[in-house]
């Protein structure tokens, strides 16, 4: 395993308990394994984000269709008298 896949497994905690005190005592001795799993843990919360907005932007986009299309006026007078 490489030392990428290391790190990910420890991020979302998916090591063994013996591995896990492998990393912890890595992280402690080394900077620079430090730094790597700082700049890991960035780039996946970053990713995180991109996928959320994408996200909300595909529901805006199907919101949009849903109550401005004539052919979703059944499903809005539904969704209407729900939450009236």
């Amino acid at each position: 395993m490489n030392e990428t896949q290391q790190i990910e497994k420890y991020v979302f905690n998916r090591l063994l308990p013996e591995d896990k005190l492998v990393m912890d005592a890595r992280l402690i001795l080394d900077p620079s394994f430090q730094h790597k799993l700082k700049w890991q843990q960035q780039a996946y919360y970053l990713i995180q984000q991109y996928g959320r907005k994408k996200l909300k932007e595909e529901i805006r986009t199907v919101q949009e269709q849903v109550f401005s299309e004539n052919r979703f006026s059944h499903f809005r007078e539904k969704i209407n008298k729900i939450f009236k």
